[in-house]
């Protein structure tokens, strides 16, 4: 009876892993010792490779060389304060491509109080971060515009005028925001 009380212990203490499975983040867990032992369905997917490939810090190989030092020693330093950590970072996908993904970790505890490691979550934000990087090149653009450009609301208020629309109109910027154009 004790072993098996033991065994359902056990069980229950990594339910909570099974709900986690096809969960839409790639979700992780890591022991005492710093080491990943617990991959979801969902990081194995977005990754290509098998829970014994990523298990320890085999799942470290496929963050891109560029941010790997970076991130290990974020990682090393929130796992000592035992701090909750968040960084953003590229994963190699399954297909060979790079994706910016955005982890968050924080250290849990076990069901005696004691801490038992942390569990963490990553988010593909490759789409979002190009957006922003279009948006700040075309921001960039208009600021640097030879020509006067002007954004209004469809009721006709200026929301925005480049310093070429500024320089051209003779008005300080404070008179033409909220100015309306009908």
């Amino acid at each position: 009876e004790l072993k098996k009380a033991e065994q359902d212990l056990e069980c229950s203490r990594d339910f909570y892993l099974t709900l986690f499975e096809n969960f839409p983040a790639l979700i992780w867990r890591s022991g005492t010792d710093a080491k990943c032992n617990y991959f979801n369905q969902t990081w194995l997917d977005f990754t290509g490779r098998t829970m014994e490939q990523e298990l320890g810090d085999g799942w470290a190989e496929g963050v891109h060389p560029d941010d790997h030092d970076f991130y290990v020693s974020t990682w090393l330093d929130a796992f000592k304060a035992r701090q909750p950590f968040e960084m953003e970072f590229r994963l190699c996908r399954h297909d060979g491509e790079y994706r910016w993904v955005i982890n968050m970790g924080r250290p849990f505890n076990d069901l005696d109080g004691n801490f038992a490691g942390y569990i963490g979550t990553c988010y593909d934000v490759t789409d979002r971060e190009e957006a922003a990087n279009k948006i700040r090149k075309l921001s960039h653009a208009i600021e640097q515009s030879p020509n006067s450009i002007v954004i209004a609301t469809l009721d006709g208020i200026i929301e925005y005028a480049n310093p070429k629309t500024i320089e051209t109109s003779g008005y300080p910027i404070g008179k033409l925001i909220g100015h309306n154009l009908k």
